[in-house]
C-alpha cells in the first residue's frame, strides 16, 4: 500500500529544505509526518516525555501511541543518526529503560531508521529516493501488528520494494479486512444499544397497564378491553427481561470482537 501524497510531501520537505533549528524541523516536518500517518496530535502523541536514567533526567522527543507505543527521536538534517552514533545509543537506552516502548524511530530528514531494544542494526531504514512504502510500518492503523510481522522476517536495513511488498501485503490485506469488520461491528453495537434503550421505555407502560388491569379485575364491565391484559401483560413482563438479556449478550459479543488483541 502506497503512502499518501501528504506523507510524500512531508518527506520531500524534510529532505530538501534547510531548517534553522531542531525545533523548527519538528514543527514543520516531524509533527506533520506523524499526523499524515494517522496519529492525532492531541490524543496519540506525547511531547518531550521525561525518563530517568540513573541520576540523569532525560526527555524523549516523542512517544507515539497508547497501548502500543514507539519512541521517536529527531535530529536536524545533517546530524548523524547512523548505528553507533550518540543519537542511536540514546534511543536504544530509552527502549531499555522503558519496556512499554516497543520500538524506536530515528529521523533527521535525510534518513529514517526503525529499531528495537537490541539496537545493533535497524529493522528497516528509509532514505530519499528509496522505498517509501516502509512508512506503512508506522501507520496508526497498522501499528504494531505490521511491524511485528515484518521484524520476524529477519530482514534488516534497506529493502527492495518487491521484497517489502511480498512480506507486508498479506498482512495489510488482513488488517484492512479486520478494520472493515470492526467498523461494521461498531454500527451493529450502536443499533443494539438504541434498541435496548427503546425497550427499556416499555417497562413503565407495562407496569401501568398491569396495575390498571389488576384493579379492574377479570370480567369487568367497565373496561372489558383490559381483561385480556391480566393474562397477556404478565407474560410480556416475563419475556421482556429475556429480550433485553439477548440484546445485552449480543452487544457484549460485538464489543469483545472490537477489543484489540
Amino acid at each position: 500500500m502506497a503512502v499518501t501524497t501528504e506523507t510524500l510531501a512531508v518527506l520531500t520537505k524534510g529532505s530538501t529544505e534547510v531548517f534553522g533549528s531542531e525545533r523548527e524541523f519538528r514543527e514543520k516536518v516531524v509533527s506533520r509526518l506523524l499526523e499524515s500517518l494517522g496519529w492525532n496530535s492531541t490524543g496519540d502523541i506525547q511531547y518531550e516525555v521525561p525518563i530517568q536514567a540513573g541520576t540523569d533526567s532525560l526527555k524523549i522527543d516523542y512517544v507515539v501511541g497508547s497501548d502500543s507505543k514507539f519512541a521517536l527521536e529527531t535530529k536536524k538534517p545533517g546530524i548523524n543518526i547512523s548505528p553507533g552514533s550518540s543519537a542511536w545509543l540514546q534511543i536504544v537506552s530509552f527502549l531499555r529503560l522503558d519496556p512499554t516502548l516497543l520500538y524506536g524511530v530515528l529521523y533527521n530528514g535525510k534518513e529514517l531508521h526503525i529499531l528495537d531494544s537490541h539496537g545493533q542494526e535497524p529493522l528497516v531504514s528509509w532514505y530519499p529516493g528509496k522505498n517509501t512504502a516502509i512508512l506503512d510500518l508506522l501507520k496508526k492503523e497498522y501499528f504494531p501488528v505490521l511491524l511485528q510481522h515484518y521484524s520476524m522476517s529477519n530482514i534488516s536495513g534497506n529493502i527492495s520494494s518487491e521484497d517489502y511488498s511480498s512480506i507486508t501485503s498479506p498482512v495489510i490485506a488482513e488488517i484492512d479486512e479486520n478494520n472493515r469488520q470492526m467498523r461494521e461491528d461498531r454500527i451493529i453495537a450502536e443499533n443494539l444499544q438504541k434498541k435496548m434503550h427503546r425497550h427499556l421505555w416499555y417497562i413503565p407502560v407495562y407496569v401501568v397497564f398491569v396495575v390498571i388491569a389488576a384493579e379492574i379485575g377479570p370480567g369487568s364491565v367497565g373496561i372489558p378491553l383490559l381483561t385480556p391484559l391480566v393474562v397477556i401483560l404478565p407474560l410480556g413482563i416475563i419475556l421482556f427481561p429475556i429480550i433485553v438479556l439477548y440484546y445485552e449478550l449480543k452487544l457484549k459479543a460485538v464489543k469483545k470482537r472490537l477489543r484489540p488483541h
